[in-house]
Order: structure tokens, then C-alpha cells, then sequence
């Protein structure tokens, strides 16, 4: 028998390879995936505790207090002008917001608009 023959069987050849482990079985987690209408019933909840605590903070400063603004003269419960003085932050605070998304989404469009061409 000469060197170069390969009549035995397993001669010259790489092992096999081991025999493979059985795959572990997909288990479902213990929590559920995360999804918008899960994400919206939590604000939808946070948003409820927030208005309660609000109107406690309302009724709780019913006392009334003397304003001026822009001339006008005014009398409200100090409840209310710090709950109407917090809503004026949060339409100023959406109006600058959407504002800026619009000028990012129009910086992302751009690009989009030159290959076009």
C-alpha cells in the first residue's frame, strides 16, 4: 500500500465534527413586548393622576389674588392663575417644538430633494 492511497476510510480526512446540542426551546419572557397602545394607556394614566393633582392644587389655593396685565386688571383664585400661567408654558413649549421638528424635517428632505434632480 502506497503512501498516497486513501482506501482506508477515515484516513487523511478531519474528524467529524462533534454531534450538535439540542437547540434550547424559545420561551416566552415574563413580560410582554412593549407597544404603542401600552405606551399610550400609561400616559393615558400618568395624565389622569396629574389632572387630580391638579385640581386638589386648585381647590386647595382658592384664595383670590389681585392681577395686572397688558393694563388689564383681574381678580382670580391663585389656583387657577398658576394652572392658566402653567398652560401659556406648555402652548409656548409646543408652538417652539413643532416648529423644530418641521426645520429638522425639512434639513432631512433636502438631500432627498438634490438626488432627484
Amino acid at each position: 500500500m502506497s503512501f498516497q492511497d486513501n482506501s482506508i476510510p477515515g484516513e487523511g480526512e478531519y474528524p467529524p465534527p462533534p454531534p450538535r446540542a439540542a437547540e434550547a426551546p424559545v420561551v416566552a419572557s415574563a413580560t410582554p413586548p412593549r407597544t404603542r397602545i401600552s405606551t399610550a394607556w400609561v400616559a393615558l394614566i400618568g395624565g389622569a393622576i396629574a389632572v387630580i393633582l391638579l385640581l386638589v392644587f386648585v381647590l386647595e389655593n382658592s384664595t383670590p389674588g389681585d392681577f395686572a396685565f397688558l393694563g388689564m386688571h383681574f381678580t382670580l383664585p391663585l389656583g387657577v392663575a398658576v394652572l392658566l400661567a402653567a398652560v401659556c408654558g406648555v402652548i409656548v413649549t409646543a408652538i417652539i417644538g413643532t416648529a423644530r421638528i418641521h426645520q429638522i424635517r425639512q434639513a432631512l428632505r433636502r438631500p432627498h430633494r438634490a438626488k432627484r434632480r
